[in-house]
């Protein structure tokens, strides 16, 4: 062996010799100790976070009678809750992402090699961080699936952030690591579709709704039995809940049925939808359920027994689990909860359903419920009674009839022009000005469910214009237009368009003033002023401008004088084929025509 060899061989045994790695190590405790702390701090910043973010893009956590209100409008119900699911998810990645991130500082702070960082401690302390803001957005403790899509977001935000500390190779992987989540997720989509859809509804029948019906349900719901101590009784039988899920129905604009099956204690329910669009797994979504249901002392019972969706039914341990959310959701619902204290006793068996009820504190409960949900905000309200206060010192000075109605319409839009030229947002000032002239020329309680305006002075003076002014000659015209438009306000136009139609089928009853294709038209009329007039900034100046320059009746309200009026529900029945018939259609297409000629009812969608 040559001696430069010799001389070689100790560098190159030198070079094979592994590095050493420098690693400091803290006792078990110090360290669960630092993870907590940091914790702690995160979650401090999560509050913060959770509560801010979806107050700043409008995304509050709903309640149960606003989320039913939305799903009055399907389209609209799909977009808000993909938004707000979309909003939990991101916020939950992003607390993911940050624990990693602060766990990979500490880690580094300690001298010890990036390999060495692993996501099974994060993963694993992840749990607390997650349980604990899921307990406190739920005021306690969360349902299963709540917790676990949390979980799964804030893993997937301990994932990519993982990615990014790990270097570019790491991030250049999770391209086809996101592809093949996504295809796993499609495919789980098409599955359930296809498990869930059918080509064609439950075989039931649906009992046909006639106005006679709906004034007597109206009438025994107005008539309950009373008790002592201002407890009332209410009774409706199997067939009665039929006809009110059918009358329910015929608003939505879903096509859909429903049947209940009741026993003692025991709800079933056979559950039709159309979808409104085809699909290549069918166009139906079928349900049969049923469950334990009963309200004892302001107790809720709800057990669910069997829930089959299409072709898939729901295992005994998911049943749990919903019934669980179920009833945390009522619970942790201020209004809900609170409605369910006022009852005494529900009850059900062949016979039908009884309820035993505080009808006073009920109502109270539902009034709150509506003002909360569907009223309108302390701007809104303080700029409504400003425009009223505006309306009431001018009224008397301008002209009466038709023509006081365009004064007033006229004056109430020149305000609130006039405040949107000082800096004030121009759909709220027209949704204040609405409101107004629903409260002066509608009906008092528009203010009721408005919420209060604090001045009963001004309401009192307002209620001198109620049923005074007229449209096209009348005054219940007027009422129709204003009630409708203030409802259009604050609920949608599905809503208002809906009261109005039931409030004519009630009236074509025994007893009531007969079914007016005029007063419909005045409340379509009053809807699409609404919409027209609040749909977005661009609309909402476009009136101010057209109303401020100088309009005419023409241009708010059609000629409603040939139009079917005191038809008996016997005779709408026959004659106009009820509610979607033939006749009735085609007097309905003939009332757009007219509508759509009046510019201030024009839609603007942009």
């Amino acid at each position: 062996m040559h001696d430069w060899e010799l001389e070689r061989r100790p560098k190159v045994e030198k070079l094979r010799q592994p590095r050493e790695q420098r690693i400091t190590v803290y006792p078990a405790s110090s360290l669960i100790l630092r993870f907590i702390t940091g914790s702690l701090l995160l979650m401090l910043l999560g509050l913060l976070y959770f509560d801010t973010l979806p107050t700043l893009f409008g995304w509050q956590a709903p309640s149960i009678v606003s989320q039913f209100g939305e799903a009055l409008h399907p389209g609209r119900w799909l977009i808000t809750f993909l938004q707000r699911i979309s909003v939990n998810l991101i916020q939950y990645v992003v607390l993911g992402g940050l624990t990693y991130t602060v766990y990979h500082l500490h880690k580094r702070a300690q001298q010890v090699t990036f390999v060495d960082v692993r996501r099974r401690p994060v993963l694993l302390f992840g749990l607390a961080p997650c349980l604990i803001l899921a307990c406190v957005r739920a005021s306690g403790m969360p349902n299963l699936l709540s917790l676990s899509t949390a979980y799964f977001a804030f893993c997937i935000g301990v994932w990519i952030t993982s990615a990014f500390f790990r270097g570019r190779r790491a991030i250049a992987w999770l391209i086809p690591q996101f592809a093949s989540l996504t295809v796993v997720l499609f495919g789980l989509g098409v599955l359930c579709l296809t498990l869930t859809l059918s080509s064609k509804p439950l075989s039931f029948n649906v009992p046909p709704v006639a106005p006679q019906d709906k004034a007597r349900l109206a009438k025994a719901v107005r008539a309950t039995e009373k008790l002592d101590n201002g407890v009332e009784r209410l009774q409706l039988s199997e067939h009665d809940v039929d006809l009110i899920l059918a009358t329910g129905f015929e608003r939505l604009p879903l096509d859909g049925k429903a049947d209940v099956q009741m026993k003692d204690g025991h709800v079933g329910a056979d559950l039709s939808l159309k979808l409104p669009w085809p699909t290549p797994f069918g166009q139906f979504i079928n349900s049969q359920g049923a469950c334990e249901l009963a309200v004892d002392q302001g107790e809720l019972t709800f057990r669910p027994e069997r829930l089959q969706i299409g072709n898939v039914t729901i295992p005994a341990l998911a049943l749990r689990v919903l019934g669980h959310w179920a009833a945390t959701t009522i619970e942790h619902d201020q209004h809900a909860s609170a409605a369910i204290q006022t009852v005494e006793q529900l009850t059900f068996s062949e016979q039908g359903v009884e309820a035993i009820f505080h009808r006073k504190a009920l109502r109270a409960e539902l009034k709150t419920a509506v003002q909360t949900n569907f009223g309108e905000s302390r701007e809104t309200l303080a700029a409504t009674k400003a425009h009223l206060e505006h309306l009431v010192t001018n009224a008397d000075a301008l002209p009466k009839g038709d023509t006081q109605f365009l004064a007033l319409t006229s004056e109430a839009f020149r305000f609130a022009k006039q405040r949107t030229a000082a800096g004030a947002d121009p759909v709220e000032e027209n949704r204040a000005a609405i409101l107004a002239l629903g409260i002066l020329l509608g009906h008092a309680r528009v203010a009721t469910l408005a919420g209060s305006l604090g001045d009963s002075e001004l309401l009192e003076a307002a209620e001198r214009y109620t049923g005074k002014v007229t449209l096209r000659g009348r005054r219940d015209l007027t009422r129709h237009f204003y009630v409708s438009a203030a409802l259009a306000v604050f609920t949608n136009d599905l809503v208002s368009d809906g009261a109005g139609l039931l409030k004519e089928e009630i009236d074509s009853g025994q007893g009531g003033s007969g079914f007016s294709f005029a007063d419909l038209m005045a409340d379509r009329a009053g809807t699409r002023f609404a919409v027209a007039a609040t749909q977005h900034e661009g609309t909402a100046r476009r009136t101010q401008q057209l109303i401020s320059a100088g309009i005419s009746i023409d241009d708010i309200f059609s000629s409603a004088e040939d139009l079917p009026e005191g038809i008996s529900a016997t005779q709408f029945q026959e004659e106009f084929g009820g509610v979607n018939g033939p006749k009735y259609n085609a007097i309905c297409e003939e009332m757009d025509r007219r509508l759509d000629t009046c510019q201030l009812l024009v839609i603007h969608e942009s």
